[in-house]
């Protein structure tokens, strides 16, 4: 999976270690509500924690990706579930691919080249829910290019922002928004615009600080991009910042705060020396959101912390307020896929590879041993990666 990095301007939190209860590797805290903004406190340290949240599991769904000569994917980038239709981004083969719910495979949009309906590189794919289209980015001819849900080529429109990282999503009302990326031009000097349908800035947030930025980095996330769709809206987050936000074409409503308590980014360093910055990212110790996503009933957080090769993971229940952490995900004795994509409905959409199935441990659950048994049986290690629908309990 490719990762490109970005920076935004940070908050830190305060932690309250009162709130941990540890129970059977089980890492719980609470989360408050302040303004109609949630904090939710992670567990945070060096240490590993291992838990098993086989307890939390209501049901998973495996679903195989048809393999065909026309359907083969080289690396999921990114994957979107929407309405009726699977699709996975491949930045390998640039291509787009469509599969139904059952992942069969239906089409998919592989047009390379320079004329009015192609494009040079595929970075980022989101779905406008108002339009009923797909919207993907060329950042190697710098155009953003619109489709039908089946996969029609609609048209094209000019990308002004010539940065790499940070990704852009649609918005209502036909506008859509654009981390720059520390673009600094005479159209960009902030770092998150929202534009109308003709690309026209509207809303600007977090202006630039400094006349150069380049070589900041922090930790990554999905793919480089800071907006990710939670079924019916879309969230905008960054890698050093606690907030996240709903965004609408009206702008930036904030709804949770991640405090990583000592371990939240030090936001006094922005007035800091530019060197003393640089070498705080690179070597300080900090957590830093990595992905989020959220149902009905759950939100989970991945985060990193840095200097750290483990990836931790929070589960944050919406209701009665509690979170179980840790960076070895078990299904009981059985190694757990965390590397959440998507969302559908109740159901977190996360991945494995074919090897996996193949010759990993069976799960104890008999109604998923039936699935992995029934997979083993036509799956081979040149197949496509299969996806994983898991819901957890209300």
């Amino acid at each position: 999976m490719k990762f490109i990095l970005c920076v935004l301007i940070a908050v830190s939190g305060i932690f309250n270690c009162q709130d941990i209860i540890c129970q059977n590797n089980k890492k719980e805290t609470k989360g408050t509500s302040h303004n109609d903004v949630v904090t939710i406190q992670p567990q945070v340290g060096y240490q590993k924690m291992p838990i098993d949240i086989a307890p939390y599991l209501d049901s998973i769904h495996y679903v195989r990706l048809e393999t065909t000569d026309d359907a083969l994917i080289g690396n999921l980038t990114n994957v979107e579930v929407y309405k009726d239709r699977i699709y996975v981004l491949d930045d390998k083969t640039l291509s787009l691919f469509i599969f139904d719910l059952n992942g069969n495979y239906l089409s998919k949009i592989h047009s390379i080249g320079n004329g009015p309906e192609e494009y040079i590189q595929l970075d980022y794919l989101a779905i406008d829910m108002e339009q009923d289209q797909l919207v993907l980015t060329d950042l190697g001819s710098f155009n953003i290019l619109y489709y039908t849900l089946d996969g029609k080529f609609i048209k094209r429109q000019k990308e002004f922002f010539k940065s790499m990282p940070g990704g852009m999503t649609p918005l209502d009302n036909k506008k859509t928004a654009r981390f720059t990326g520390f673009e600094k031009t005479e159209k960009a000097k902030h770092n998150l615009v929202i534009r109308d349908s003709n690309m026209q800035i509207e809303k600007s947030y977090y202006p630039y600080i400094w006349n150069s930025q380049e070589h900041l980095w922090p930790a990554n996330t999905i793919n480089g991009n800071n907006f990710l769709r939670n079924n019916n809206k879309y969230t905008y987050f960054s890698s050093l910042s606690d907030t996240i936000f709903h965004i609408t074409s009206k702008g930036l409503f904030p709804e949770y705060r991640v405090d990583m308590g000592k371990y939240s980014f030090d936001a006094s360093c922005y007035t800091k020396d530019i060197d003393d910055l640089k070498n705080y990212l690179k070597n300080g110790t900090y957590a830093t959101v990595f992905t989020f996503f959220e149902t009905k009933n759950w939100v989970i957080i991945n985060y990193h912390l840095n200097k750290y090769g483990y990836p931790f993971y929070c589960f944050y229940h919406k209701t009665d307020g509690k979170t179980i952490c840790g960076n070895e995900i078990k299904n009981q004795d059985v190694d757990f896929y965390l590397d959440n994509l998507a969302v559908f409905n109740d159901f977190f959409v996360t991945y494995t590879s074919p090897s996996s199935i193949l010759h990993e441990d069976s799960p104890i659950n008999e109604k998923e041993r039936k699935q992995i048994m029934k997979l083993r049986k036509t799956l081979t290690e040149e197949d496509n990666p299969v996806l994983i629908f898991y819901k957890l309990k209300d």
